[in-house]
């Protein structure tokens, strides 16, 4: 019909790309308890503690959409969100120098590729929600990347102290303040530092400081401030997990037998003896790993080693563990 929306469509070549792209967000991220926020192009995946974000950020001059999918730890308070982890989502199906980006091009193409792209979404969603279901397994992640930056060294601190492992806790904290600068947020999060680090020696009061951290960010984002903190940190489940840490780490030890080699600056069986009194099981971790560098150790000491990394979600400790059996299989 001539001056239909149809008509001007087909005669521009132009069509509503944002509603096809938030038509498909919904009907792929609605059903798995993402919220749209407001009229944005911003889905929120709301864990209590912490918070998903799946961003289909606009080019500066081009019609289509960038993706982004992060999570944003609520122990920070601040009046927006934020990537505390993970950010925009690369190699698409842009071509150069777009590789990250889908433009609208047609409406066809465009329909084809957002349904990839949100489908891909949905897919970081859940891989989030499996990697930090509990405050635990998000330590195992923390503790790996902490090294990489100021924030991964303020949240590996919190989730350490989340989890009562002071000593952790506070040398994580300890790399939060020898960080240079001068900057009124790098001030401010030493501050909030220090304030932590005052309660590190009370684990129920360290987490209740959380807690109501926790409640306050929900609130100020228009969430609901109560929170699954206390689910996301099961004290029976932690006991337990410890205890299968232990018992790993202690069948690694029986297997350094005889005179042991021993360096300072790779790894001790007092410092690992120390750390494990103190439930600093990381910590007694990298002892046992460094003990077992100096001389050969049997595939048995790396698998004992293996599972107390895995039981830890430490993936990365893992990682090399797997490398070490598998150059032992091979010779």
């Amino acid at each position: 019909m001539p001056g239909s929306g149809k008509g001007r469509q087909a005669l521009t070549g132009r069509f509503d790309h944002n509603r096809i792209l938030n038509a498909t967000a919904r009907e792929v991220l609605k059903p798995l308890g993402l919220v749209r926020k407001g009229r944005s192009r911003t889905w929120l995946d709301d864990r209590g503690w912490w918070i998903g974000i799946v961003e289909f950020a606009p080019h500066g001059w081009m019609r289509g959409t960038f993706l982004t999918v992060a999570v944003d730890w609520l122990w920070h308070e601040r009046d927006h969100l934020a990537y505390s982890v993970g950010g925009r989502v690369e190699h698409l199906f842009g071509e150069p120098p777009y590789e990250d980006f889908v433009e609208a091009k047609d409406e066809e193409q465009f329909r084809t590729a957002v349904r990839g792209l949100t489908m891909r979404a949905a897919e970081e969603v859940e891989g989030y929600r499996r990697r930090f279901s509990t405050v635990e397994e998000a330590a195992g992640y923390l503790r790996e990347h902490g090294d990489e930056d100021f924030w991964q060294a303020f949240d590996a601190g919190v989730v350490c102290g989340l989890l009562g492992r002071a000593g952790e806790a506070r040398r994580w904290f300890e790399r939060v303040a020898g960080y240079q600068g001068r900057f009124d947020w790098m001030l401010s999060a030493r501050e909030r530092a220090g304030e932590l680090v005052a309660l590190l020696d009370d684990p129920d009061a360290f987490r209740r400081e959380i807690r109501a951290a926790i409640r306050r960010r929900r609130a100020t984002l228009g969430l609901d401030p109560e929170t699954e903190l206390d689910g996301a940190i099961d004290p029976e489940k932690l006991e337990r997990s410890w205890r299968t840490t232990t018992r790993r780490l202690e069948a690694a030890r029986a297997l350094l037998t005889g005179t042991t080699a021993e360096d300072p600056e790779s790894g001790t069986l007092a410092a690992y003896e120390d750390y494990l009194t103190h439930n600093e099981l990381e910590l007694a971790l990298d002892e046992l790993e460094g003990v077992g560098k100096l001389d050969g150790r049997p595939p048995g000491f790396w698998r004992e080693l293996l599972a107390a990394a895995e039981n830890m979600g430490l993936r990365e400790h893992a990682a090399r563990y797997r490398v070490r059996l598998g150059r032992r299989s091979a010779g």
